[in-house]
């Protein structure tokens, strides 16, 4: 058996992240956004399209050579990276666990994965979760972390962290990449906010056009073809916290698994299976693309947030676990 997991930004959210509504509410604040892009943000919102949409739309328009659309774009880029600045800042200070009993941590639960891929660009676990306590957790599955295929960045810097968890700015290695033997590994699908690309700028993978930024990035494309190998294991059991279903490259990888017949899926999410409907319908439509492909694969879900979770529901609790086996 292959224990996977994959979170997307509902998971940080419960220790206070920010969402896409959230994101775009905040990016509106910021002094480097002009009265041109403020503009843009609020056209598209309009047409219920979100923050990354328009991202997308600005950097196709710089990519044709559109007059000022590469420093609207550099002006966005700015505001997002400051964004992730002060959620980072207060994601260090937060309450990773909910209580004490060493059966019900989040860390526990975590440990538990013999992989763990993200979406999520923040720094979460970096400064809660990827220390040496993960070799001592039970069962003992790992001697360490990794996330492979990384260096720090020369002379290594270290992000604002008023909580003294100083997190260093990486950059990718040169390859090959690999997965060092005993060591989970914990893979940002998408880069991360501490993140330098060789050749400058941040590693983030944001707006439109993921799928040709990830095959462009020789670390990213890797971990892709990680994510889309490991799913395809005899046995794959993956658990989905707080993804809202809305990448299609992460979508056809899981539904490539799902066609073989063996994956398992739960998901964790406020509205259970109902995340699957993306048009929000109370009635899941009965030929929705993405409920015929993977609802085969869904053994279960949970509602209820985290906090509860590893907190006093045991009930939950117990129902999460219950995917993953007896240890």
């Amino acid at each position: 058996m292959m224990d996977i997991l994959l979170t997307g930004a509902g998971f940080t959210r419960n220790w206070g992240g920010w969402l896409a509504n959230e994101a775009f509410e905040y990016v509106l604040g910021r002094p480097e956004i002009g009265v041109e892009l403020r503009q843009r943000l609020w056209a598209d919102k309009m047409k219920g399209k979100g923050f990354e949409d328009t991202l997308g739309v600005l950097q196709q328009e710089a990519s044709t050579g559109r007059p000022r659309a590469a420093e609207i774009v550099d002006e966005f880029l700015a505001a997002l990276v400051a964004m992730f600045n002060e959620m980072n800042q207060g994601l260090a200070t937060a309450q990773f666990e909910p209580q004490n009993v060493t059966a019900y941590l989040v860390g526990t639960y975590l440990a538990r994965f013999d992989y763990i891929f993200t979406l999520n660009q923040d720094l979460l676990l970096e400064h809660h979760y990827l220390n040496g306590n993960i070799g001592l957790q039970l069962p003992r599955k790992f001697s360490g972390w990794q996330m492979p295929g990384l260096k720090p960045l020369n002379p290594t810097a270290a992000a604002y962290d008023p909580a003294g968890r100083h997190v260093p700015m990486m950059t990718p290695d040169d390859p090959p990449f690999r997965i060092s033997a005993g060591q989970q590994p914990y893979i940002k699908l998408h880069g991360s906010s501490s993140w330098m690309r060789q050749a400058g700028g941040r590693l983030l993978v944001l707006g439109g056009g993921k799928e040709i930024d990830i095959r462009r990035e020789p670390l990213l494309n890797w971990y892709h073809k990680e994510f889309a190998d490991v799913l395809k294991r005899p046995g794959a059991k993956l658990t989905v916290i707080g993804y809202s279903f809305g990448d299609k490259h992460v979508n056809d990888a899981i539904g490539d698994a799902a066609n073989t017949g063996s994956l398992s899926l739960f998901i964790i999410d406020p509205v259970g299976v109902d995340v699957l409907n993306k048009e929000g319908d109370i009635a899941m439509p009965a030929n929705h693309p993405l409920i015929e492909r993977l609802g085969p694969s869904v053994r279960g879900a949970s509602r209820r947030p985290l906090s509860a979770t590893f907190g006093h529901d045991y009930v939950e609790h117990a129902k999460v676990l219950s995917f993953l086996g007896t240890p």
